[in-house]
């Protein structure tokens, strides 16, 4: 090139030492060169590596999920087929931060069934269990607010030894125990000594 012609011409008029040091810092210049495209090349295919890892991981955990959800619900249609007191079931599954996958099986509505209240056989259109399906929740909302909690927990809001009235608006105390505030490893516990109050549970088209 144009730089390696300058710098040819201009040996005829060095001494041998000065044509020496030329030589050596050519070559050195040359070897520089060679590593750090050798380096770039490395680098360059290192990351492609670790992205092709990364994207092979992530396809394997999606086929191993699809996996274990149709493994679920194979399970999950055997238990209701084989037992007469389950309806149907309607389930979701959350894992890192995969999207939510649910599973249902058998029927929200039954073609015929017994009215235990006005003692007589019914009949009707029986519809199967979807996603949309409306369900009591009654205490699965404890997985949720538990899981909540923890998320919580894990953040350092609060410790579990904390009372729960420093969040509340009211006084929380088990009648027995007037002066021990209830905390937040009472209600994990379930040792808070509160009771269920059936009698202002919703059913049915009484929820709101």
């Amino acid at each position: 090139n144009i730089c390696a012609s300058s710098i040819i011409a201009s040996l005829t008029s060095m001494n041998k030492i000065s044509k020496i040091l030329v030589f050596v810092l050519i070559s050195s210049l040359m070897i520089s060169s060679s590593i750090g495209q050798e380096h770039q090349s490395h680098t360059h295919s290192r990351s492609n590596n670790l992205k092709n890892f990364a994207k092979d991981k992530e396809e394997s955990r999606r086929l191993n999920t699809q996996q274990e959800i149709s493994q679920l619900q194979s399970w999950l249609d055997n238990q209701v087929s084989n037992k007469s007191s389950m309806v149907g079931v309607s389930a979701f599954i959350v894992a890192g931060s995969s999207p939510i996958e649910t599973v249902t099986s058998g029927q929200a509505v039954l073609a015929s069934a017994w009215d235990a209240t006005d003692k007589k056989g019914i009949e009707t259109t029986a519809e199967d269990v979807t996603a949309d399906t409306v369900s009591m929740w009654a205490s699965t909302s404890k997985l949720i607010t538990w899981t909540a909690l923890s998320m919580l927990l894990d953040a350092g809001k609060f410790d579990l030894d904390d009372a729960v009235d420093d969040v509340l608006s009211f006084e929380v105390r088990n009648p027995s125990y007037p002066s021990v505030p209830v905390t937040y490893r009472h209600v994990y516990a379930h040792t808070t000594g509160i009771i269920d109050i059936w009698s202002g549970y919703l059913y049915d088209n009484q929820c709101p």
